[in-house]
């Protein structure tokens, strides 16, 4: 019997149990995905599932034929588990600092926080980016990017040069007046794709600040699109939840990064067992990932996969295992749920949504992780 039999005989039992019935078929369906979560595959227990299928559906297979089973269950494993990141875009953190300090942001902006983007480094990563092939589109944000205007002027142009299509995420402080505007912008008329502006009651006194005005006349003089950010009160239950890039429009507050503690005692609060999956996060296929300055690649902010100075692109996103991923594993196998139960975390009973759970959860696990849940900047831990 060749290795080619062997996989056509494991796909054949496959189709072949679903015929028996839905519990047999639920667990036939339920093993593929347990086995791969394994750190090491447990072939005693893989082998009675061999031989309980085998028996059951095949006969008795000899025991010259369990090798070529070994060796097949663990090709078609392979194949599935590394599925290959396929980036679309990516989101450049140029700077953690900010000129505010919003009481939801993901990455505790602020003035005092520290990590900037040198232009090398910028260089680096639109090399890299070009090597790998399937980048389309790069956005700079912050922090507020703005504070570094040269290095963000100078990034988005090179990028532009290679061929990338770009867009800047900024919170419109530099609008203070239209014509103001107009000259902040100008060197990016035609060359940007996307202007996104964030002004709700975070940001400023009103939900669309003065600034978020002169920006947008600016933008509109000058032909560059733009969109609002908005992001709701806790006490706005009925806005919508963002999957992936916040959008031009008014979305739900994540309670992640300092929203986490900030504004967790102004919303409903639910029972924590519910939170079984990640609904903002393609943590599987995430089409585009955010880089820092530190070189960080996050999955999600302060979910790392590997620094981007220290191995290239092409690599990494060949190299992907989600599964495998002591974080997105657990994510992805049940939720913020699944990462308590797995490391038998401490919690509280009821949490204001999954990206409370979560982040709660891995501020628990930082020093069990320390390479994969960082920067200290998404943790809230500034330099003095």
């Amino acid at each position: 019997m060749t290795l080619d039999a062997v996989e056509r005989w494991l796909r054949w039992v496959g189709e072949v149990a679903a015929e028996f019935g839905e519990k047999w078929q639920a667990y036939c369906q339920r093993v593929p995905a347990w086995i791969p979560r394994l750190r090491r595959w447990d072939y005693r227990v893989l082998r009675q599932w061999l031989k309980l299928t085998s028996c059951f559906l095949c006969g008795n297979p000899t025991e010259e034929v369990w090798p070529l089973v070994y060796e097949a269950v663990g090709g078609l494993l392979h194949r599935k588990e590394c599925c290959e990141m396929k980036l679309r875009s990516l989101h450049l953190l140029l700077t953690y600092q900010c000129n505010f300090e919003c009481e939801h942001c993901f990455v505790w902006g602020s003035p005092w926080q520290s990590g900037t983007m040198t232009l090398r480094q910028v260089r680096h990563i639109l090399q890299e980016a070009r090597d790998l092939g399937t980048v389309e589109s790069f956005y700079f944000e912050g922090g507020e990017p703005f504070l570094y205007y040269p290095v963000l002027l100078k990034s988005v142009q090179e990028a532009v040069h290679m061929g990338f299509q770009t867009g800047i995420v900024s919170n419109s402080y530099w609008a203070t007046e239209v014509q103001d505007a107009v000259e902040w912008l100008k060197p990016f008329a035609g060359v940007i794709q996307s202007l996104s502006i964030s002004s709700d009651l975070y940001h400023y006194s009103e939900k669309l600040s003065q600034q978020a005005k002169n920006a947008s006349a600016a933008a509109e003089r000058l032909g560059i699109p733009l969109g609002v950010i908005q992001i709701a009160e806790p006490e706005e239950t009925s806005a919508a939840s963002a999957v992936g890039t916040l959008p031009p429009s008014e979305t739900a507050v994540m309670y992640r990064g300092r929203a986490a503690g900030k504004l967790v005692e102004r919303a409903t609060l639910q029972l924590w067992t519910q939170f079984t999956a990640c609904p903002y996060e393609n943590l599987r296929e995430p089409g585009r990932v955010h880089v820092d300055p530190f070189g960080y690649l996050h999955i999600c902010q302060g979910i790392s996969v590997v620094t981007l100075f220290d191995a290239q692109l092409t690599e990494i996103c060949r190299t992907y295992n989600p599964d495998s991923h002591p974080i997105t594993g657990s994510l992805l196998a049940g939720g913020p749920v699944e990462l308590v139960r797995r490391y038998t975390l401490a919690h509280e009973q009821s949490y204001a949504d999954a990206c409370h759970l979560c982040y709660q959860a891995r501020r628990a696990l930082r020093e069990r992780f320390p390479e994969i849940l960082v920067p200290d900047q998404m943790y809230g831990v500034v330099e003095s």
